[in-house]
């Protein structure tokens, strides 16, 4: 009778693993921080959330070049779960108030992209940082290293749609 083991993690999916490592980590920093923290803590500038989500992706992009990249990625997802967090709290509230199904629907649909863009971004900098073992001008020079930044380059640009997007939605709150 063959038993059911899961998949080793192997070069197939280990961009997979990384990013549910980091999409698990967020939600259960979220569920406490908004279940605790948004409650006791102020909520961020919610003017500004568009600029944290942009600086959480640039953020994560960075941690590809640290010597501690895995500690420093999860704390950063830490990070952006409590202000995810805070601001859902926020804009929940907000929303009570006017109402808006579609409003609350839009941002939500914000919030998830902004969150898959940003494990997408901290998954590919973590087997980056994994792989490269080089920390000096070799690595900066490497053909590595530039299928990375474009890799980044992209992801940057849609962290930009993000930045650019959010004050209209904001509008609708």
């Amino acid at each position: 009778m063959p038993r059911c083991l899961p998949e080793r993690t192997n070069e197939k999916n280990l961009d997979l693993r990384l990013f549910f490592r980091f999409f698990v980590c967020y939600f259960c920093c979220f569920a406490f921080s908004f279940s605790a923290l948004t409650n006791v803590l102020p909520a961020p500038d919610a003017t500004r959330f568009g600029m944290n989500s942009f600086l959480m992706i640039l953020l994560a992009i960075l941690g590809a070049v640290l010597t501690l990249s895995k500690p420093y990625l999860l704390l950063l997802t830490l990070t952006k779960s409590f202000f995810d967090a805070a601001t859902l709290h926020f804009v929940a509230a907000r929303l009570r108030i006017a109402g808006g199904f579609w409003s609350f629907n839009a941002w939500l649909f914000y919030l998830v992209f902004s969150l898959l863009l940003f494990c997408a971004a901290a998954a590919r900098a973590c087997r980056f940082s994994a792989e490269s073992t080089a920390r000096d001008a070799a690595l900066l020079f490497s053909r590595r290293f530039f299928c990375f930044c474009g890799e980044s380059l992209l992801l940057i640009a849609l962290g930009a749609i993000l930045y650019v997007i959010w004050p209209q939605l904001y509008l609708l709150l």
